[in-house]
C-alpha cells in the first residue's frame, strides 16, 4: 500500500519533468537570462517574489482588518517584504546597467575592425526607410489571409532589399497554417518595386508552438539567441537563415556570432559553424547584408 502511494508523486514528478523538457522553448528567455547574467536575474527574481509575498500579506491583513479580526495588525508583516522587494529591484537595475557596460566592452574587445579612410561618394539614398517599405509592401500584397511578419534589410538576387515572411494573419490560422512565402521590396529606389515568392514553409516565423521556427531551433541548441531570421533564394528555393549568437564568459557573458542555422522549406535543418557558414550558399548570398554572420555583431545584441 505504501508502495502504491509513493508511486503517484514519483510519476507526477517524471511527467512534470518530461512536460517541462518538451515545453522548454517557452522558458528560453528566462533561462537564457540566468545563463548570461545569473546574479542580475537572481536579484530581479527575488525582488518580484518579495513584492508578491508582501502584496499577498498586505491584502490578507486588509481583509482581516475589515472583518474585525484582529483589531490590530502588525504592519511589519508586509512592509518588510515590500521594502526588501523594492531594494532588490533597485539593486538589480543598477547591476544590469553596469553589466551592460561590461558586456559591451567585452564584445568590443573580441571584435575585429577594419579601418576605412573614407565613405562611398554616393548622393543617392542608401536605403528606403522601413515605414516606406512597409507601405509599398502593404499596397502590393493582395492577400486577405496573409500578412508581412518582420521586415529585414538584406541582399536578395544581388539587390539590397527589405524582405519578410508572409505569415497567417489571424490568431486562429497561426495555430493551423504555415507561412506561404516571402515578400521583397527593393530598398535601392523610391519607386514601388515589390515581388512575392510563393513557397510553403514547414517551420516559419509568425506561427504557434511546434511549427514556429525558433521553437524548433531552440530544441536543436538551447543556450543561444536567434535575434533575426533572414531569407535567401538558391535555385528558386527559399531558405531561412538564422545567425546563431552564443555567449562566452563567466558571471557576465558577452555575445559572439557562432555560426548559423539553415532551414529548408521542407523542414530540414542544418547547423553550421562560423567557418562552414562562410562557404554555404544561402549564407554566402546574405554575407554582404549580414556582416554580423561573418565577423561581427550588431550593437543591439550586446546590451
Amino acid at each position: 500500500m505504501n508502495y502504491a502511494k509513493s508511486i503517484i508523486p514519483l510519476s507526477a514528478l517524471v511527467i512534470g519533468i518530461a512536460l517541462a523538457w518538451f515545453l522548454r522553448p517557452l522558458f528560453h528567455g528566462y533561462i537564457l537570462s540566468i545563463w548570461t547574467e545569473p546574479l542580475g536575474t537572481l536579484l530581479l527574481t527575488a525582488g518580484f517574489v518579495a513584492l508578491i509575498i508582501g502584496g499577498a500579506l498586505s491584502g490578507k491583513a486588509y481583509v482581516r482588518t475589515k472583518l474585525g479580526r484582529p483589531k490590530r495588525v502588525n504592519v511589519f508583516n508586509y512592509t518588510i517584504p515590500l521594502t526588501l522587494g523594492i531594494l532588490l529591484l533597485s539593486a538589480a537595475a543598477f547591476y544590469k546597467g553596469a553589466a551592460a557596460d561590461i558586456r559591451l566592452a567585452s564584445a568590443y574587445k573580441s571584435h575585429t575592425f577594419e579601418d576605412t579612410s573614407s565613405l562611398p561618394a554616393d548622393q543617392q539614398s542608401r536605403l528606403v526607410p522601413l515605414p516606406v517599405a512597409e507601405r509599398f509592401g502593404a499596397d502590393s500584397l493582395q492577400r486577405s489571409t496573409e500578412r508581412a511578419y518582420n521586415w529585414n534589410p538584406q541582399l536578395w538576387d544581388g539587390n539590397f532589399s527589405w524582405v519578410t515572411a508572409l505569415t497567417p494573419n489571424s490568431p486562429f490560422r497561426q495555430w493551423f497554417d504555415q507561412a506561404r512565402g516571402v515578400q521583397v521590396v527593393d530598398a535601392t529606389t523610391t519607386q514601388r518595386r515589390s515581388q512575392t515568392t510563393d513557397q510553403a514553409f514547414t517551420f516559419s516565423e509568425g506561427v504557434q508552438l511546434t511549427d514556429n521556427i525558433r521553437w524548433k531551433l531552440y530544441k536543436q541548441r538551447y543556450l543561444i539567441d536567434l535575434p533575426e531570421i533572414y531569407y535567401a533564394k538558391v535555385n528558386d528555393a527559399v531558405y531561412a537563415v538564422a545567425p546563431i549568437v552564443s555567449y562566452r564568459g563567466w558571471l557576465i557573458r558577452y555575445p559572439v556570432v557562432d555560426g548559423a542555422f539553415v532551414v529548408a522549406a521542407d523542414g530540414s535543418i542544418e547547423q553550421l559553424g562560423l567557418e562552414e557558414a562562410k562557404t554555404t550558399q544561402p549564407c554566402v548570398l546574405l554575407a554582404g547584408s549580414i556582416p554580423n554572420l561573418m565577423s561581427g555583431l550588431s550593437m543591439s545584441h550586446m546590451l
